[in-house]
């Protein structure tokens, strides 16, 4: 009696701190964590004209060269050529290019007005690159840098639009009735009448229409460990990614000057459910309130 066992699905765990996972830690410590992780899981199928994963290393070490010199300019030289020539294809390896300039920037230089700049324009290009990554360039705007009331509002604005779009990101990709124990299979079983055993190759089966009948059952296995990895990985940004996010629009929005009326506007135009309108809304009227009292 054959046995197929079922398939181990490897998990890239992030922690409830996701979103501040990258700052103050080191550029070596940070690309390894980072380097290669596609989004929930897939190899990545790099496009022909977007950047590469030999020119992301080439770029590492241009950023370790520069940050030996003490050199500001250079790392923005840098980080204004990544955005020049790849930002149009983006792609997983630009974007991580783009958070190391970020971080240099904001932990080697304190220089938070252009780590931010380099992370909005990464984030124009976000459909390019993976969910875990898009939550990676928030924990770099979660500063209040304006020292206006007027460039406040826009600012604001601007990062209530990036926090928005990457949860509603999430939102639209999460199947969060997802049955977890309907795992995929490692080995595949060929149909009975070929007498081999689980997992064995396609070219092993003679017949014709027994072989298109194992192709068949193994793509749906491959498609069915596909989603189980996905709908992992978004388990676990959603454990963080929602909570993050819905802390910083009520502070920001409890902030003068006020401007519920804009956030009431966002939420519907990123498509929220009115539970989730209504429970941000509430807690922002509720905090102006008492700071008025």
């Amino acid at each position: 009696m054959r046995r197929c066992a079922f398939l181990l699905v490897s998990i890239c765990v992030i922690s409830n701190s996701a979103l501040d996972s990258v700052r103050g830690s080191s550029r070596t410590e940070k690309s390894r964590m980072n380097t290669g992780e596609m989004a929930f899981g897939q190899q990545e199928r790099p496009n022909p004209r977007s950047f590469t994963r030999g020119q992301y290393e080439s770029t590492l070490s241009r950023l370790d060269d520069l940050v030996r010199k003490n050199d500001l300019l250079g790392v923005l030289k840098l980080g204004d050529e990544l955005e020049g020539r790849w930002g149009r294809t983006g792609g997983e390896q630009y974007g991580l290019a783009m958070l190391e300039v970020a971080n240099l920037l904001a932990n080697n230089f304190a220089n938070f007005q252009n780590s931010e700049k380099y992370c909005f324009q990464a984030l124009a290009h976000s459909q390019t690159f993976s969910l875990r990554l898009e939550t990676q360039f928030l924990g770099f705007l979660e500063r209040d840098l304006a020292a206006t009331a007027w460039a406040w509002s826009k600012e604001r604005s601007a990062k209530a639009k990036v926090w928005l779009t990457a949860w509603g990101r999430l939102e639209r990709l999460i199947n969060r009735n997802f049955d977890f124990s309907k795992r995929p299979l490692l080995n595949i079983a060929p149909p009975p009448e070929t007498g081999l055993p689980a997992g064995v190759a396609v070219s092993a089966i003679k017949d014709r229409r027994l072989r298109a009948q194992y192709e068949i059952a193994l793509a749906a296995n491959e498609k069915k460990a596909e989603e189980y990895n996905r709908q992992m990985r978004l388990k676990t940004i959603d454990r963080s990614l929602p909570k993050n996010a819905e802390a910083y629009l009520v502070r920001v929005y409890s902030r003068t000057p006020y401007n519920s009326q804009e956030l009431s506007r966002y939420l519907i135009m990123y498509g929220f459910d009115s539970q989730i309108r209504e429970r941000i809304l509430n807690q922002v009227e509720k905090n102006i309130s008492d700071a008025r009292k």
